[in-house]
């Protein structure tokens, strides 16, 4: 499993639960994701399987991330869990688009340890930039 980062470090908690499980319980505020070194971002499309990204239950949202700078978005967020893509609903995030260039996400606690927001980066863009095709840690 490649290291997950967000820019609050101090806030990233591992949890023991039949191993070392990332837990975003007390992750709130906003936070601009890494993965192995590179920027990374929270997936558009359901993780489809639990014990994913470091968690039981991966957290995906629900919606496409903003494509013009600066501006924010609010999007609801789904995890996998009970066989269903969003078996677990949290409080909608806020998603913002800085320099172009990557993104940071306001995050809400969530309910449990066993849920952690998923996390991939950008392996193929299409030309137009419309499609983007994420590797998930």
């Amino acid at each position: 499993m490649e290291q997950r980062q967000t820019s609050k470090q101090s806030n990233r908690t591992k949890q023991m639960f039949y191993n070392n499980w990332y837990c975003d319980r007390n992750l709130n505020g906003w936070h601009r994701m890494f993965l192995g070194g590179k920027n990374a971002q929270i997936p558009e499309t359901c993780v489809g399987q639990t014990f994913r990204c470091g968690t039981i239950f991966p957290m995906w949202i629900n919606g496409t991330h903003p494509t013009q700078s600066d501006s924010i978005v609010s999007r609801p967020v789904c995890g996998y869990m009970s066989g269903s893509c969003c078996g677990y609903s949290s409080n909608p995030i806020k998603v913002k688009l800085c320099y172009e260039s990557y993104y940071v996400y306001k995050l809400e606690s969530v309910s449990r340890c066993m849920l952690a927001y998923c996390t991939g980066t950008v392996i193929f863009q299409s030309i137009e930039g419309s499609v983007n095709v994420l590797r998930i840690g």
